[in-house]
């Protein structure tokens, strides 16, 4: 099998396995999606609806439970464990939102993906087994991310679900008595120590973290992937810029102007589409990016205090899965948008590594303007706040460190 029909395949594969993760809440890819409206999408998401309602009680519920905290002056303690519950919770909805809403550009996406392999697939034979093995490193990579990804999500909702149930057993089997935990804080009407409340309580608990996590999941899965095959197409369009030759020219050792233009108007048609990808995902995703931008910090940092302060196991695992969830999810952003500027921008190194002066003047002219064209990165920002790349990634880490620090210092002065 080729390089890129197996690129295919893997690409349909991935995009079949993200679509697993969206479907639990019920945001699944759908090739309709581009010709209804945002109501006619909501229509025929009827589940997504009832999670978002489901999801929305959580929320509301959470807030209750802060504003009374806050009057009743509940411990540092008590607020840090509360504050990544509802982060995640606000983070699935947007996501999950946005994906609906832009459904359209999610189908361009994928369209646009499927048509460039196609337009590239007769250049494959000219790629040798270094090209080969680049891509092999790409998605290799894209496979450690996402497994990753999936694995710590699962077993932080794994986690925080039976946490509660084993610190019941425990205390029972010590005491003797019974007593009614839950995995997170959210105000209910109920009286929380009958059986019969605290099983139903418990239960929207549990789903409304299943809907948060399988919402980022699978919303951060298309990312990655869609981000891994965009930085295989600008690769396979550097190869083919750097290999141009048609291997006919006249007598002054000129290219055939026709035969050269006409493989260069491909390049150009495969980099416009390829530009178009990457605006469709900004579009997509940089609203909800600047969320995760503006959390990160906060997040990482609170569940890193909640880690050391926490003195139970069964409570202290799930924020361990959690902060490595937490902290895999930026980096996953941050890799591929960096990776899609440091691509994007070496197209501009294959112009100039090509054969150009053998071109008349004015292909040498377009391909002049395809290199400064080059030169302009193309990126994902959050909400043009702040380009998504790894230097954003330190900056949050680094304000991290310092809001830990700070937490540990208060938190020190009252004990």
């Amino acid at each position: 099998m080729q390089q890129k029909s197996r690129e295919k395949v893997l690409f349909e594969k991935y995009l079949r396995r993200t679509n697993k993760l969206l479907n639990i809440t019920g945001i699944h890819l759908n090739e309709k999606d581009s010709n209804r409206s945002l109501t006619q999408r909501l229509r025929h998401r009827w589940f997504y609806c009832i999670n978002t309602i489901w999801l929305y009680t959580a929320i509301i519920g959470q807030i209750k439970w802060f504003m009374e905290a806050i009057t009743t002056n509940k411990g540092i303690t008590e607020i840090t464990y509360f504050m990544p519950c509802i982060t995640l919770c606000f983070i699935g909805y947007f996501k999950a939102y946005d994906f609906v809403k832009y459904a359209h550009c999610v189908n361009e996406v994928v369209d646009n993906l499927r048509k460039l392999q196609n337009m590239s697939l007769e250049k494959q034979k000219y790629r040798d087994e270094v090209e080969k093995e680049m891509l092999n490193n790409i998605l290799r990579i894209y496979n450690i991310f996402t497994n990753l990804h999936v694995y710590t999500y699962f077993l932080g909702l794994l986690s925080f679900s039976i946490g509660p149930l084993l610190t019941m057993a425990v205390y029972y089997y010590s005491t003797g008595k019974i007593i009614y935990m839950l995995p997170f804080f959210i105000w209910y009407p109920l009286d929380k120590t009958k059986l019969i409340n605290w099983v139903i309580i418990y239960i929207h608990q549990i789903w409304t973290a299943v809907i948060a996590v399988f919402t980022v999941l699978g919303s951060d899965n298309f990312f990655a992937t869609c981000s891994t095959f965009v930085n295989i197409q600008f690769y396979c369009l550097h190869y083919d810029i750097e290999k141009i030759d048609t291997g006919t020219r006249n007598k002054k050792g000129r290219y055939v102007n026709y035969v050269f233009r006409g493989q260069f108007k491909q390049i150009i048609k495969r980099h416009k589409i390829l530009i178009d990808c990457v605006n469709f995902m900004e579009t997509i995703y940089t609203k909800s990016i600047l969320f995760n931008v503006a959390t990160s910090s906060v997040i990482i940092c609170v569940t890193g205090f909640n880690i050391m302060i926490i003195d139970h196991i069964t409570m202290m695992i799930p924020f361990i899965f959690f902060l490595v969830a937490a902290t895999l999810q930026i980096v996953v952003l941050c890799y591929y948008g960096d990776k899609i500027m440091q691509y994007s921008m070496e197209i501009s190194d294959a112009v100039y590594n090509s054969k150009w002066y053998l071109a008349d003047a004015k292909i040498m002219k377009d391909l002049l303007f395809l290199s400064i064209r080059s030169r302009r990165a193309c990126k994902i920002t959050a909400y043009q706040f702040t380009d998504l790349n790894l230097n954003t990634f330190g900056k949050i880490m680094g304000r991290s460190w310092s809001y830990f620090a700070l937490l540990q210092t208060i938190y020190g002065r009252k004990n």
